[in-house]
């Protein structure tokens, strides 16, 4: 069965593309009071910016829209159950199943008649005996109550409504005077931005269709894309508050999930998927042979928590130390990133046998043959992709069009590839050049991890932090952030070194947010209730992999389950899952208990 779950109130209640895509920032800029801001004399008006850029919803006066809110904007509002409508839509799906079967096999539909009508008699079957089991309730959705409407109306007027950076379950109101004067910074538009920094921006005297006009063109015209109407728009400029950061800061991001370079976007970023494997399947094979890590880059902490297993093992936990990249998408000179990722274009084509790479609405995949309306990139037409991607970052705030002119556009779709990629090509050239002639200095970075723009340098006897400087380009500024080398917080992990073994224990820099965090779905969201048990089997699991002590994962496991009662599950329901979840894993809980219901006992109480 295949179903759509319903849009979440986040498309209801933000307004942060609407006042983007309406506001003017040369008329902002000329009398700034034309933008509401109420924030002097406000108890939420954050000390630094003087300014309300808060997630704390005692700010919001109706108690109804309130608890709404709190319950994140992936909640999804609950419907009553019209069992006509569910098999209106049951039909219509088994319709279209059919005729997209028989079209992919040119037979006519008349042949699967008797399926059809034995598969639509086990759906009243069955209808008939949920209906039976289920009690319908009247549902009064709260968005359609003339006070909540009401209310929410007066936020929208006075504040912008986005997510939060990394807590998007969780809602910030930004006073809009606010919000337009740190978009107005940010693009150059404010005359106190120093000009001895070289503008990440620039205005562009044209309007947006002389630009789509153009995209339309050329995508047919050099790359064979045919141009889906429903992209012809260029995507807008906003910000998220950082509210991990003391003061708050903003993350930038020019991102739609339409515009006119979308389809070109998203082939390079199917391509790039395939680079980055056998770019990855090179380093392994080549650092096993040679014992030097040229390959920093990792998906997810897996790497890291195996890395210090096999050191615990041994007793011979002796440093860890985290870096940050500042500003690492907005500070990538694009003549730099252009050599670099032909220089990995050229090396992808030439260890392979296959003269293209088709990109299929799969994936993609390499082959010597071509048809007349395939989307295919041989090395050079890969090269002409990347450069036109680059040169192309063109974005809208309000009535005015902008560039990208360094860097690479946070939200973009093939951002987090260049950006690795980038890092990967200079740590790898130091490594190969380092390998010839202090082979041993070379091999002191085996446990040296890269998550994008956070990096953890464990064993290495502080030979990273000592190197970096000279591993990649100047236009880049690293930072250490942890204290000492002794402990450190990486991804969801808190690491401590004790008599030579590593500690590990779950960590989110969200539990210091001054607001309660959304974290898990409620029940009462309009989903199947499988997937919301499934998300605590999941979050359990995630808990005893990043928890080497007992009474951690103990501690935060409870904490979890307490948080998912409180948001609906039902006892019996959570026994299941929990029984379930550790008969499918008995050794990544095996340190937790023998056995399932011992393990249940520990987590129900």
């Amino acid at each position: 069965m295949v179903y759509k779950l319903s849009d979440p109130i986040g498309s209801k209640i933000f307004n942060f593309n609407k006042f983007v895509d309406g506001i003017d920032l040369n008329e902002v800029l000329h009398d700034i009071t034309c933008l509401p801001c109420n924030c002097s004399n406000s108890p939420y008006a954050d000390p630094f910016h003087q300014h309300i850029v808060t997630g704390d919803l005692r700010i919001i006066n109706n108690s109804k829209l309130r608890k709404l809110f709190s319950k994140g904007p992936k909640y999804r509002k609950p419907v009553h159950m019209n069992w006509k409508d569910v098999k209106c839509r049951v039909v219509e799906g088994l319709r279209s199943c059919v005729k997209q079967w028989c079209d992919n096999n040119s037979v006519q539909t008349i042949i699967l008649n008797d399926w059809l009508n034995a598969v639509l008699k086990l759906v009243d079957d069955k209808i008939h005996f949920i209906k039976s089991r289920i009690k319908s309730h009247k549902v009064n959705p709260l968005l359609k109550r003339h006070d909540v409407i009401s209310s929410l109306k007066q936020l929208k007027d006075r504040f912008v409504i986005c997510p939060i950076d990394k807590a998007t379950g969780n809602i910030a109101l930004v006073c809009k005077r606010f919000y337009a004067l740190v978009l107005a910074n940010e693009l150059g538009l404010i005359n106190n931005v120093d000009n001895t920094v070289e503008r990440t921006y620039e205005v562009i005297n044209g309007n947006s269709t002389e630009v789509i006009d153009q995209h339309i063109s050329d995508l047919k015209g050099i790359f064979n894309i045919s141009f889906d109407e429903v992209n012809k728009c260029l995507p807008n400029m906003y910000w998220l508050p950082k509210m991990h950061k003391t003061p708050s800061k903003a993350r930038f991001i020019v991102a739609a999930p339409i515009c006119s370079i979308k389809q070109l976007s998203k082939a390079v970023t199917t391509a790039f998927k395939i680079f980055f494997k056998l770019i990855e399947k090179y380093n392994k094979i080549s650092s096993f042979f040679s014992g030097v890590n040229t390959f920093w880059v990792i998906q997810n902490n897996s790497p890291v928590i195996n890395s210090v297993n096999q050191l615990n093992k041994r007793s011979a936990a002796k440093s860890i130390t985290t870096f940050d990249f500042s500003t690492l998408y907005t500070k990538i000179p694009h003549d730099k990133l252009i050599f670099v990722l032909n220089s990995l274009v050229d090396f992808c084509f030439k260890s392979n046998d296959c003269k293209y790479l088709v990109i299929t609405r799969y994936g993609a995949k390499w082959s010597n043959n071509i048809s007349k309306n395939d989307i295919w990139f041989d090395g050079t037409k890969m090269k002409v992709a990347v450069a036109y991607l680059l040169d192309n970052c063109f974005f809208m705030t309000g009535k005015i069009l902008f560039r990208q002119i360094i860097g690479i556009p946070m939200g973009s779709d093939p951002a987090p590839f260049f950006a690795n990629l980038f890092l990967y090509f200079y740590e790898s050239k130091w490594l190969k050049d380092m390998k010839k002639v202090d082979l041993t200095k070379a091999r002191r970075f085996g446990n040296t991890f890269r998550f994008i723009d956070d990096l953890t340098a464990i064993n290495d006897g502080g030979e990273f932090e000592r190197c970096f400087p000279n591993i990649y380009p100047p236009e880049l500024e690293l930072k250490k952030e942890n204290v000492g080398n002794c402990e450190a917080t990486f991804l969801d992990l808190d690491l401590t070194i004790t008599d030579r073994k590593f500690n590990i224990k779950l960590f989110d820099k969200r539990d210091n947010f001054p607001f309660n965090i959304v974290r898990m779905p409620f029940i009462l969201s309009n989903m199947p209730s499988t997937i919301f048990y499934s998300s605590i089997g999941a979050e359990i699991l995630r808990i005893a992999r990043a928890s080497y002590n007992m009474q951690d994962f103990i501690t935060t496991s409870r904490t979890l389950v307490n948080r998912m009662v409180s948001q609906g599950a039902k006892h019996h329901r959570l026994v299941r899952v929990l029984k379930k979840i550790y008969g499918r894993h008995i050794s990544t809980f095996s340190h937790i208990a023998s056995n399932a219901i011992t393990f249940v006992s520990q987590l129900l109480v």
